[in-house]
């Protein structure tokens, strides 16, 4: 198939091949040659909305994301070279599709110029497609089911694709690569399919997201135990909508490893997906109808305790300033950075949202103590200071306001309990409290700190890229990313919620910190010691899915990559100790290609997203407006070589 056209392979057709396809457009539009004359764009699943947002899947499942937050096309904050194609949002695009189908929504449909909208109209079909309700209701802030989201992907590949099709020839390939190698006697690259024909491209671009994983010591040990213990259900860590829930059986008892948000999609789906309602009633709140086909789960996980919801604030969520943060990342020492002292800093803003939000409550007039009680918090210098801080925030604050216990920002769990049911009460409390708060939006002090922590993944992550941190602080480094998650990252408030109303239907029990997993004759045994739970079960449900690791693929691309040496694990050099071995993949900061095990660049191979997330950061996050994405600069990265290698090849062809 055209051997002599310079051909582009991307290897995944999902988000980020989106994502490449406009900056490519782009780059064209914008005058500019690129040094192809054909793209092959292949993928197993669904075009442009790949595994995680294909339409193949329970519409019970949302977005973690706000509908007006998300787009695939730059907006003004996004610096990259060449101009934006005039995409549309994800929220302009949903409002477009309710104007040409005639359905009144709750907001104004804009006029959305778009030269996408020109090249594939939007049919007037949301009756046929089941989404009328949901778009004709949606707003700034709601969280869209990913069925909808997976049809706006799925619209903005293929427009893209019609528009490139009046500059070069594009072709969809519905398979799995397996291998990529080099072609004897050529530079080209072979891609291997799982049932078609090789490719032969020249340049190779795999814009995969999640990467699956082999087995780790732990579960291989688990594996065996259960080899000869033909009635026990395992079900390992996988995305949800991916896992083999079905074989649950109702009524029956699950033990359910993790409380991100994972489970919360687990729990949707082994509930509301199984015909169980919530019904809100004025007096007694939302309660949980079961339906007689759920199990039960009983839940655990490090900490024990659920994500943090999001705050309704009635729109977008207010941008963190994280002014101590980033003022310390710029006075830090020159060359490799220890994370460790940043954790003051951080724990400085988050007080300084608290107590900033807690002063502001009162729009007429500010709280008096709010100047003394910043210029506290502005010279704390280390964890030492904490303890007369804490006496100051006494003196200071009349003592019916909250205070914030800053310990709780840590995330360290290490209390005991004296029975299940003392503990089920404690999380309870937490989950009412984190659903009050949740509900009072920019008045919430507890969210404003919490929403702080989550926020100082971003200035944290941008010095960590690129072995910016010394090694022997990246354990530091990390937990501020998981930490950020449960603080930042969590469910929508209405799944908080609806968790709170399983726990008293009898559905969801809580089971403790911590809990080790055993397998005896019969069952998997789990025991907390925190709360002196233990608990026998059938069925042991991970409920989350593992970081990719480079060491230990099991997907066959990856694992085909690293045992011809095209790929090496990134690490972290360390400075003031050991070093650090990710299970990031190693790449080239220039334009993301893959560095081999003895440190050559690969001439041909490019590897972008979710496998890199150590040598860069931010990969996991979806473009956000107003938030320069990370995921359009890296695919810019990649187009600006391909326009860089036809210059290069021109200057030579002059000479």
């Amino acid at each position: 198939m055209h051997p002599k056209s310079p051909t582009l392979a991307v290897v995944g057709g999902g988000p980020r091949a989106i994502s490449l396809l406009e900056r490519i457009l782009a780059t064209l539009d914008g005058g500019e040659h690129i040094d192809i004359a054909r793209i092959v764009v292949i993928e197993d699943t669904q075009f442009g909305a790949g595994m995680t947002w294909r339409e193949a899947q329970s519409r019970e499942l949302c977005m973690n994301t706000f509908a007006g937050a998300v787009t695939f096309f730059p907006d003004r904050s996004v610096v990259v070279a060449a101009p934006a194609v005039d995409g549309p949002t994800f929220l302009e695009w949903c409002l477009e599709w309710a104007r040409v189908s005639r359905v009144e929504t709750v907001l104004s449909p804009p006029i959305t110029e778009s030269s996408l909208f020109a090249a594939l109209p939007l049919s007037p079909d949301l009756d046929d497609s089941g989404f009328r309700d949901e778009v004709a209701s949606m707003r700034v802030q709601s969280h869209p089911t990913r069925v909808l989201f997976g049809r706006y992907l799925t619209w903005c590949f293929n427009a893209l694709v019609t528009r490139l099709r009046s500059w070069l020839d594009v072709d969809l390939v519905l398979d799995r690569v397996v291998d990529i190698s080099d072609r004897p006697g050529s530079a080209q690259q072979l891609l291997g399919m799982r049932n078609t024909d090789s490719v032969l491209a020249d340049r190779v671009v795999i814009t995969g997201g999640w990467v699956s994983v082999a087995p780790s010591p732990e579960d291989r040990a688990l594996s065996h135990n259960l080899s000869r213990k033909s009635s026990l259900l395992w079900i390992p860590p996988a995305p949800p909508a991916d896992q083999r829930i079905e074989q649950i059986r109702p009524g029956e008892d699950v033990l359910v490893r993790g409380l991100g948000m994972g489970f919360f999609d687990t729990m949707a789906l082994l509930t509301l997906d199984r015909g169980g309602v919530f019904v809100e009633e004025e007096a007694a709140g939302l309660h949980y109808q079961p339906s007689g086909e759920e199990p039960v789960m009983h839940v655990t996980s490090g900490r024990g305790l659920p994500y943090r919801a999001k705050a309704l604030y009635g729109g977008l969520p207010p941008a963190s300033a994280q002014t101590h943060l980033k003022r310390a990342l710029a006075e830090a020492p020159e060359g490799p950075l220890d994370f460790a002292p940043m954790w003051m800093a951080i724990t400085k803003d988050a007080l300084s949202a608290f107590y900033e939000t807690l002063a502001g409550i009162d729009p007429d007039q500010r709280a008096p103590w709010w100047g003394a009680m910043k210029t506290a918090i502005d010279e704390l210098l280390d964890p030492d200071d904490l303890p007369a801080f804490d006496r100051e925030v006494e003196r200071l604050l009349p003592g019916e306001l909250p205070k914030l216990d800053h310990e709780m920002l840590t995330g360290s769990e290490s209390r005991r309990w004296d029975s299940q049911a003392e503990y089920e009460a404690y999380v309870r409390e937490y989950i009412d409290e984190d659903v009050r708060e949740a509900a009072r939006g920019k008045d919430s002090p507890l969210k404003a700190a919490y929403w702080s922590l989550g926020a100082a993944r971003g200035p944290a992550a941008k010095a960590a890229e690129w072995s910016g941190l010394d090694g022997a602080s990246w354990p530091s480094y990390r937990k501020l990313i998981n930490l950020g998650a449960a603080a930042g990252s969590g469910p929508p408030a209405f799944r908080m919620r609806q968790l709170r109303a399983l726990h008293e239907a009898g559905i969801v029990r809580f089971l403790g910190p911590r809990a080790r997993v055993e397998v005896d004759d019969d069952a998997f045994v789990a025991t907390s010691d925190a709360s002196r739970a233990t608990r026998r079960a059938r069925v042991l449900l991970d409920a989350f899915v593992t970081p990719p690791d480079v060491l230990r693929p099991s997907d066959p691309l990856h694992r085909a990559l690293a045992s011809q040496g095209r790929m090496r694990a990134a690490v972290i050099p360390g400075v003031r100790g050991p070093s650090w071995e990710t299970g990031s993949a190693d790449i080239s900061r220039a334009d993301s290609r893959l560095i081999h095990h003895d440190g050559v660049v690969d001439p041909s191979v490019h590897l972008l997203g979710i496998p890199t997330e150590d040598t860069q950061g931010g990969t996991v996050i979806s473009p956000v407006i107003g938030t320069n994405s990370h995921m359009i600069r890296e695919t810019d990265r990649v187009v600006r070589s391909l326009v860089s290698a036809h210059a290069a090849r021109t200057d030579v062809l002059a000479w």
